[in-house]
């Protein structure tokens, strides 16, 4: 009590850093749901969506819902409808065309600070998973990790060695059997993507990136989590350095 009779107020949380909240209409939530796996290439370029009644089942909405995040996709230029015999709602591969480049390295640019961000974090959960899928891969695992690497060995086309190249990461961090190390590691792909796909490809660049996929595969069938960590440490340092000049010279 205090001294005039009156109980003393409790402490107010008037520090805490709230954020606002921002609220996604569902056609919205369902669009980012299809854009994140498209990032990650999980819906390979040329692939066809599921009809429009699949996907409104699927998300347990309404096909107009469907239909309204499928046009945001379009506008996007991430899907294309096609009529006709074998039509449907395709991903589409992004234009190789020197404005589409000139672009994307403006975006990068622009995102300077968002990349840096997102390159420490990278850092932190790839390591960390890498770790972890030295401690828990199971043969399967080491199979699939395998299985990624020679089809990277021998890719010859520049945005499928992209698309194969996030699918390892991913799978790694699956091996973690950690699913927020996964998350974490996909949400790091997906805010590095146009930085990745703005890198140079050359065929000795991606002589590199094999062997030091190698490297990590080797170290986490050999059950070995200090070799993993030092093994993707090198591999992540080479491409954020890479990263790094190419926003230097641009600046």
């Amino acid at each position: 009590m205090t001294s005039d009779g009156e109980t003393a107020a409790a402490g107010v949380a008037e520090d805490v850093p709230f954020a606002p909240i921002e609220q996604l209409r569902a056609h919205e939530y369902v669009a980012e749901q299809l854009r994140h796996h498209i990032g990650l290439g999980l819906i390979p370029f040329g692939t066809s969506l599921p009809p429009e009644r699949d996907l409104a089942r699927m998300f347990g909405v309404g096909r107009s819902t469907i239909q309204s995040a499928l046009r945001l996709l379009e506008a996007e230029n991430l899907i294309e409808s096609r009529r006709g015999r074998g039509g449907g709602t395709f991903v589409i591969e992004p234009s190789r065309d020197k404005a589409t480049e000139e672009r994307m390295l403006l975006d990068v640019r622009l995102a300077a600070e968002e990349i840096d961000d997102a390159l420490r974090f990278r850092r932190i959960v790839e390591e960390g998973a890498a770790a972890e899928a030295a401690a828990h891969a199971t043969a399967e695992d080491l199979a699939n990790l395998r299985a990624i690497s020679d089809r990277m060995a021998a890719c010859t086309d520049e945005f499928e060695f992209h698309r194969l190249d996030t699918d390892f990461h991913v799978t790694l961090a699956r091996a973690s059997h950690s699913d927020l190390l996964r998350e974490a590691v996909e949400r790091s792909r997906l805010a590095l993507n146009q930085a990745l796909l703005a890198q140079p490809g050359s065929d000795a660049w991606h002589s590199r990136i094999n062997g030091e996929h190698e490297r990590i595969i080797k170290a986490v069938g050999d059950k070995n989590p200090k070799r993993a960590v030092r093994a993707m440490d090198v591999h992540l340092q080479r491409t954020e350095s890479g990263i790094r000049s190419l926003i230097a010279t641009m600046s």
